[in-house]
């Protein structure tokens, strides 16, 4: 889970990738921008996944799948 600081680096990440966007420039992130970046995509993966079982499950109770 994402703490406060994380979620501010992640403000700043993605500002700068906006900018970086908008001007067609390069992005170089620190560390720990990267570190912030990587945890939430890990986070939002593993929500994914938790929604994909969920959804077998329900169509597996309906008998969509077998």
């Amino acid at each position: 889970m994402l703490s406060d600081k994380d979620y501010e680096l992640l403000d700043e990440v993605f500002q700068k990738l906006k900018q970086a966007d908008n001007t067609c420039s390069d992005v170089v992130l620190d560390p720990e921008e990267v570190r912030a970046l990587v945890d939430e995509f890990d986070d939002f993966n593993h929500e994914l996944v938790g929604i994909k079982k969920i959804i077998d499950e329900f169509e597996k109770e309906i008998g969509m799948k077998k």
